[in-house]
């Protein structure tokens, strides 16, 4: 099967779980010999390039549309670039689509990021939109981010929900109802996340992810705070990238959860490669997803 994968951070460009999701789905589909495709935009890129890694293609896209103009509607304004991006990419599709005779497309629903339906079917993968995550939170919903994952998943023609929760919030905060989704969980490389036979750190607790409150991070420095409590010598390491924009602002809302005395037990080591994360799930003596 020829198979395109949509994914805008795929590494090493700058990527969350969606991108190392596709990267690794990617390589395993061609180790069982498909031909396999990945498209998106890369930040890092003031041109667009083609690649080969290890089998897989990958074409990453620089955008066009660097100095688009602001669009005004009704009272809201915004960059046109928001809706030229999402055409361009799905122009790019359809010509790979064509040229390459992909049978299968698969995209996400975090942002909705194409603005027209593939010349193939459409599998679109639902992580955890915007929508959702803002609906469950009980938060205000963007309205364009709302319209833009509503018409990804309306336009699929199959839907496929990381977890059960994911796929019934997603459907009901963009309030769609004639959608079924399959749900399939993400998967884990067995060869690289694995027992490296190396000791364990006593008392070390591990977080990996994103730090921001949706990942529980608050709960995580309260739940913390108790262990401490009990077990004063416990050490908390986090690994994940912080929101640059208020970066050192959250670090300090989360350490003044824990006694003055007791901050240096915990250790933000930020954003570090995916080859070593094995490492660290090794040493710790529990590793917490909040």
């Amino acid at each position: 099967m020829r198979i395109l994968f949509v994914c805008s951070e795929y590494p090493p460009a700058p990527h969350g779980g969606i991108g190392v999701f596709v990267f690794t789905l990617a390589h395993k589909m061609e180790e069982l010999g498909h031909q396999v495709f990945v498209i998106g935009y890369d930040k890092t890129k003031v041109s667009s390039t083609v690649e080969d890694d290890k089998g897989v293609m990958v074409f990453r896209l620089a955008s066009p549309y660097t100095k688009s103009k602001e669009i005004k509607i009704s009272r809201f304004t915004f960059s046109a670039r928001i809706l030229l991006d999402r055409m361009y990419l799905s122009k790019q599709i359809n010509e790979l689509v064509s040229s390459q005779e992909i049978e299968i497309v698969e995209s996400y629903d975090w942002s909705g990021p194409l603005w027209s339906k593939p010349n193939a079917p459409l599998v679109v993968r639902l992580h955890g939109a915007n929508s959702a995550n803002q609906f469950f939170e009980k938060k205000n919903q963007s309205r364009l981010l709302r319209f833009f994952e509503r018409k990804n998943i309306l336009m699929a023609d199959y839907l496929i929900a990381v977890s059960d929760h994911i796929g019934k919030t997603t459907l009901e905060a963009l309030n769609i109802k004639n959608k079924k989704y399959k749900l399939i969980y993400n998967g884990v490389d067995i060869q690289v996340f694995k027992n490296l036979k190396i000791q364990r750190e006593k008392n070390q607790i591990l977080f990996v992810g994103s730090v921001t409150r949706r990942k529980g991070i608050f709960q995580l420095f309260q739940a913390f705070n108790l262990v401490l409590q009990q077990m004063p010598e416990t050490k908390l390491i986090v690994i994940g990238s912080l929101p640059m924009d208020e970066e050192q602002l959250l670090i300090n809302d989360l350490l003044k959860i824990i006694p003055e005395d007791k901050r240096d037990n915990v250790n933000f080591l930020g954003r570090i490669s995916h080859d070593l994360i094995p490492e660290y799930y090794n040493r710790a003596s529990i590793a917490v997803f909040p």
